[in-house]
């Protein structure tokens, strides 16, 4: 009983200790770089009645005599597995409009077993990203390759690239796509796009650094086993990922209106006879904004032949111009605004300029000021 106790312990071991050391290969075998040569030859040795032979050696093409066989060789193939995957911080990227040099960025890994270099390219998307829908686009796209970070963490993008150059095994490096916002894209929509990164040929001795190498196809029919040959293992085994960002035009909102009120008349009729005082009220609404309007002038041409336009009637008789029913004031009595308030009206051209307080997301703003209808 002992004795197979033994034996089955030991068997036991053998085989975990064989099981481990081809696990230990195939990790092995899975990481090895791509065009490195596997050579091994086999011995067999045999008897004959009770004479040991000569030994005889493998040969690939087969081998009869002792001492003439020749090893057996391969070259290990390539695995092409790599991701690529948006990072920009999402999930949607904002842009207001006019804003330039706007940055998506993702993310390329290389999960292969050879050094890669990657065309890359990027589009508009006409489909959802993150859930919203192509509304507009922004072109004008660039392309940039990390290659470190600069001081205070601002990305050291160099000049415009299209490729990923030597991308070495388990190595990832961050692609940066540019794009401008035109002045004609609105609040709420979304310009989406796609950039495709494709695996081309490994940096070996073949290779030039520095410039795109070959794009690769995968290798057909049976392994040669004197060639590197290519195997697609990315996510959908085609040679090339893909991976979308989603631009949010985030904006103010701005809708204006003016109307026209009589504020007083000679008659208390509530028409606009010779004698009354209009008042021009002009609301700027931002409530459907998403982002703050600021640095805001009104401008306004007066009709001098018909109206003049009223001093002395806000901010008990210091202001001519009120803003949100009073909340502030400015004056606008100088052609060439000489108090700094931000206001001025030129007299002589009925020109007016009002420079109005910032109107924030969600809100409004009401301008006031009054005309007379001269008698004369």
């Amino acid at each position: 009983m002992k004795v197979a106790i033994h034996s089955l312990s030991r068997s036991l071991r053998l085989g975990i200790t064989a099981g481990a050391l081809l696990l230990a290969q195939q990790a092995l075998a899975l990481g090895t770089d791509a065009g490195v040569t596997v050579s091994n030859q086999a011995t067999v040795a045999y008897t004959v009645g009770t004479a040991a032979q000569t030994p005889i050696e493998s040969s690939p093409t087969g081998n009869a005599t002792p001492g003439a066989g020749a090893p057996t060789t391969f070259l290990v193939d390539r695995r092409v597995d790599f991701t690529l995957v948006e990072t920009s911080g999402g999930p949607t990227t904002p842009v207001a409009p006019g804003d330039a040099d706007v940055i998506a960025s993702f993310t390329l890994t290389n999960n292969g077993n050879a050094i890669m270099d990657f065309d890359l390219a990027v589009a508009d998307f006409a489909g959802a990203v993150f859930g919203n829908a192509d509304t507009t686009d922004l072109g004008n796209y660039r392309i940039r390759v990390a290659n470190g970070d600069g001081a205070g963490g601002v990305p050291d993008l160099g000049t415009d690239l299209d490729f990923v150059d030597e991308l070495a095994e388990d190595a990832v490096v961050e692609i940066y796509v540019f794009a401008d916002a035109p002045l004609t894209v609105s609040n709420g929509d979304y310009a989406n796009i796609q950039l495709t990164a494709t695996a081309a040929d490994d940096a070996d001795a073949v290779a030039t650094p520095g410039t795109l190498d070959a794009v690769l196809a995968e290798s057909p029919g049976v392994d040669d086993p004197a060639v590197i040959e290519s195997v697609f293992a990315d996510t959908d085994n085609n040679g090339f990922e893909q991976a979308e960002d989603s631009y949010e035009i985030i904006s103010a909102a701005l809708e204006i209106t003016k109307v026209a009120t009589v504020f007083s008349d000679p008659f208390g009729s509530g028409k606009a006879l010779p004698g009354a005082v209009v008042e021009y009220i002009v609301t700027i609404d931002n409530t459907t904004g998403a982002a703050d309007a600021t640095g805001i002038t009104l401008t306004d041409l007066i009709q001098i032949a018909d109206v003049v336009l009223q001093n002395g009637v806000y901010n008990a008789g210091a202001s001519n111009i009120s803003f949100n029913a009073g909340a502030s004031f400015c004056n606008a009595d100088d052609a060439v605004d000489t108090d700094a308030d931000g206001c001025s009206y030129d007299i002589g051209t009925g020109a007016l300029s009002i420079t109005v307080p910032d109107v924030t997301a969600g809100t409004s703003t009401t301008v006031r000021f009054q005309v007379l209808i001269p008698n004369t």
